[in-house]
Order: C-alpha cells, then structure tokens, then sequence
C-alpha cells in the first residue's frame, strides 16, 4: 500500500478537508452531553463509517471507491473521521429540539434525506466512484437503518 500517493489539494481531498473542519466545530457547541458519551458518539460515526467502507466498499460487493482508486491511504483514514462528528450531531439536534414520538421518525427520515444529499455531493466531487451497478439512492436505506440505529445506541448508553 502506498499510503501517500493522493493528491492532497484535489477537490475531493478539499471537500474533506471541509467536513472535518465543519464537524469538528461541533465541538464548539454549548456542551449537552457527558465526555464519554461525546466520544462514544464519535467513536461511533468513525466505526460505523469504516465497516460500511469494509464491507459494502470493498472485498467481494465492491460497490464503491473512495477517491477514484481502489487501495486504501491517508485521504480514506481522513474520510472515516470526517464523518464522525455525525452521530454527536444528530443527536445534539434531536436533543435541543426534543422530539419525540412522530417528530422522531420525520427527523431521522429528513437526515436520511440529508446523507443522500451530502453522499451525492460526495460522489460528484469525486471523493467516491459507484462501481458494480450502485446508485445513490442505495444509500437510503442504508442510512435510515444507521440514524435509527444511532438512536437506539444513544438510548441505550442514557441507561
């Protein structure tokens, strides 16, 4: 593995350098939530990204690449930690806003709405290429059941 062979200033390496700086400032919000579960949240947007990226992006289904090329370098490890701040953020809203009952689900089917767009904006930088038949809206299901699963973790570690 050639681990520094990206073009460090290409649009897509760019349009990560963005969402790490965007989700890190949600570090900067009033605090709502205990240390732990701040960084159990981040933990999670980190790990959940870098199984779907195992799994569904690479080995046998290989429906994607992330920045045009099929091996895995420095770029792919900055990709996984810009969407960590996700969870913590989703959560942060579902918190200050309080939604409860109905309210729950429209809010995790609008930030399902919301990963499709910012996958798309992803996709059309060039920070992934869909291979073997994938199309973004794909992805919907995928990150409703993700969102849901969010907040099912955050419920359980409230416990």
């Amino acid at each position: 593995m050639v681990f520094f062979s990206d073009n460090y200033l290409a649009k897509e390496s760019i349009f990560i350098y963005c969402l790490l700086l965007l989700g890190f400032s949600t570090l900067l919000l009033p605090k709502k939530f205990p240390r732990k579960i701040t960084f159990l949240l981040f933990l999670l947007g980190y790990t959940v990204d870098t199984i779907y990226d195992y799994s569904i992006g690479g080995h046998k289904l290989n429906f994607y690449d992330t920045f045009h090329i099929p091996r895995y370098t420095l770029m792919d490890l900055l990709m996984y930690l810009s969407f960590a701040p996700f969870p913590y953020l989703f959560i942060y809203l579902y918190e200050h806003f309080q939604f409860r009952r109905y309210r729950t689900v429209l809010y995790t089917i609008g930030w399902s709405f919301f990963a499709v767009c910012l996958e798309g904006v992803a996709t059309y930088v060039g920070a992934l290429t869909y291979k073997n038949g994938y199309q973004l809206y794909y992805s919907f299901p995928i990150y409703l059941f993700t969102q849901s699963f969010t907040l099912f973790y955050y419920h359980w570690l409230r416990r």
